[in-house]
């Protein structure tokens, strides 16, 4: 008998855009320990590294406008995107109180899915996580099936 699966529905949060943020404030910190040179080549090259780092984060914080991902999930790993591809979760996936890291298998492809914990009703994300603990427990016990 297969087992239920759970259904999950997202959409971009809070905390993704803050983390998007610090990302780039990181990247564009980096400029910082640059060696200082006045050769103009030099100053050149941070300027148009600068500018791709704030295009990709203007980019990113444009695409996460209309963002959204559906989901369900089962205990034993597996589930179906809204895409219609089914997965398989791995058990590298990384479980926090703020963010899940699901690692996921779908056809011969790896995929990351980062779900914050802003995404969900306090209960839906203590739900996610006691499936991906359930999962990742299936998967590595001694005797579990690939």
């Amino acid at each position: 008998m297969d087992e239920r699966r759970h259904s999950f529905s997202v959409k971009a949060s809070f905390d993704q855009r803050l983390s998007l943020v610090v990302f780039v404030c990181v990247c564009v910190s980096s400029l910082l320990i640059w060696p200082q040179s006045e050769h103009p080549l030099w100053f050149g090259l941070k300027l148009v590294f600068a500018l791709l780092v704030v295009s990709f984060l203007s980019y990113q914080l444009w695409r996460l406008r209309t963002w959204s991902c559906r989901f369900e999930l089962n205990g034993k790993g597996g589930g179906w995107l809204s895409t219609g591809e089914d997965f398989r979760v791995l058990s590298r996936t990384w479980i926090t109180p703020f963010i899940c890291l699901v690692y996921y298998e779908s056809g011969d492809k790896v995929h990351l899915l980062p779900l914050w914990a802003d995404m969900f009703s306090d209960d839906d994300y203590r739900h996610l996580c006691r499936l991906l603990f359930k999962a990742k427990n299936k998967l590595s016990s001694p005797n579990a099936n690939p």
